[in-house]
């Protein structure tokens, strides 16, 4: 039945791509994202699905598209950029068949990012790929969510549909883009075009809210915990009854402590004793063994150079012999240490150029939104561009910050998210071009030249 569905929505998002070429590349993200194939049993577990539809969206954009506009933001320049520099890195990289490996999907995943702002050009679009990305996302995790809800869970231990640790189906990673879909779910909630706020509406909010927390909690992931306090920070920022807000909060946090799993509270208390905790110290030491690799190599290793590394680390424990507490340190060797941070990962992989490429799209990026935020107020016909800026802005504040602790470098879902960025710069910039030639028009003309297309 699982693959009758998967077979039946595929067919019916390509039928719509011939018709609207952004629906082709809508149904590449879910299939990206969702990973069809690996829950599939048999009807297209063997089939390039993903590689068929990206070659579908490409084709129907270059032959079909009637609207063209070819225009280019200096973040797609910079992933461009950095695709060509990865090119270069993975060709010197000292681990060859490693690094060509993780290139495949890494060129993937930034190539379409590139294409996406091509044809998401308008305001339907951009929150038609909002829904795709956030109801995907919701199926991951609301698995997650009911095993916790029902008493599962632990870290390492909860599996998301399928049992692989890659893409959004690892903990820590879902964890973070779970997080970071809240602000986007609420603009959805309020200023989408589709459909207006209701009950119904406003229920779906509260669920992915609530499987986003208990995600959180399923996953025990300490940079989920953070993500979270960056979102409720900036939602306590734009509230108007701040310590109201603030009352609620510390409330509803306080009556869900008891009902938290002891390994969760456990856990999230080794973020004050790293040098306790082996994950901690250890990725502390490979971040140490990170910077000295660059310190000689400047270019970075390639995809996979993490898996040269040797590091050792002193771990303190503390015993109780009677009444007399004593501490003592052990030492921990470790080979093949991941990176556990998305800059580190860059930093040795890519060396600086890589990593400072990474950096610049994702601050360009911040940048474009505030700005688009400041510029469109509440309370105007426009206050929609400045709430999905501003839900955009969230999200890569989210993602700044939970990928400084896990390796998130190359995350479809992260990169798309910048895309629509682009697109909803570009919608702007489309909007004033149009009105300031509609300006020095004759009125029939201006009509008819600033006419809206809802897709």
């Amino acid at each position: 039945m699982r693959d009758l569905f998967f077979v039946g929505f595929m067919l019916f998002m390509f039928y719509l791509g011939f018709r609207r070429a952004y629906m082709g590349a809508l149904c590449y993200i879910w299939i990206d994202l969702l990973q069809p194939q690996e829950q599939s049993y048999y009807l297209i577990n063997t089939v390039p699905i993903s590689m068929i539809s990206a070659l579908f969206a490409v084709l129907v954009y270059v032959i079909a598209d009637r609207d063209k506009d070819v225009r280019v933001t200096n973040v797609q320049v910079l992933i461009g950029l950095l695709i060509a520099w990865m090119f270069v890195t993975t060709a010197r990289a000292e681990l060859p068949e490693v690094a060509w490996a993780k290139w495949d999907p890494a060129w993937k995943a930034l190539g379409f990012a590139l294409f996406l702002p091509l044809v998401i050009r308008t305001r339907l679009q951009i929150e038609a790929a909002l829904m795709v990305i956030v109801f995907t996302v919701l199926a991951i995790m609301s698995s997650g969510a009911l095993k916790t809800a029902l008493g599962g869970g632990g870290y390492g231990s909860l599996s998301f549909l399928v049992d692989r640790n890659v893409g959004l189906f690892e903990s820590s990673t879902i964890a973070t883009v779970s997080v970071g879909m809240i602000p986007i779910a609420i603009y959805l909630y309020k200023y989408n075009s589709l459909f207006p706020p209701s009950l119904i509406t406003r229920g779906i909010l509260f669920f992915i809210i609530a499987c986003a927390i208990l995600t959180v909690i399923g996953t025990e992931a300490r940079t989920g915990l953070v993500c979270l306090a960056i979102v409720a920070f900036t939602e306590w920022l734009r509230s108007k009854r701040k310590m109201l807000w603030v009352g609620a909060a510390a409330i509803a946090a306080l009556s869900a402590v008891p009902f938290l799993p002891s390994t969760f509270t456990s856990r999230m208390g080794t973020i004050k004793t790293y040098n306790e905790d082996q994950s901690a110290s250890t990725r502390l030491a490979m971040w140490e063994w990170t910077l000295n690799y660059v310190a000689s190599n400047p270019l970075g290793g390639g995809f996979g150079i993490w898996r040269t590394s040797k590091i050792e680390v002193d771990l303190k424990r503390e015993s109780e012999s009677g009444n007399v507490q004593s501490e003592s340190v052990q030492k921990v060797t470790d080979e093949a240490r991941g990176f556990h941070s998305s800059y580190f990962e860059m930093l040795g992989e890519h060396g600086f150029i890589g990593f400072g490429l990474f950096l610049a799209i994702f601050l360009v990026t911040l940048v474009k939104l505030l700005r688009l935020r400041a510029r469109f107020k509440d309370g105007t016909d426009d206050a929609w561009l400045g709430e999905c800026a501003r839900a955009l802005a969230v999200f890569t504040l989210v993602y700044m910050a939970g990928s400084a602790f896990q390796a998130l470098a190359i995350q479809s879902t992260v990169y798309y998210m910048m895309a629509l960025a682009s697109s909803l710069s570009l919608y702007v910039v489309r909007r004033d071009d149009a009105e300031k030639k509609a300006a020095v028009q004759p009125p029939l003309m201006a009509a008819r030249r600033t006419g809206v297309r809802a897709a």
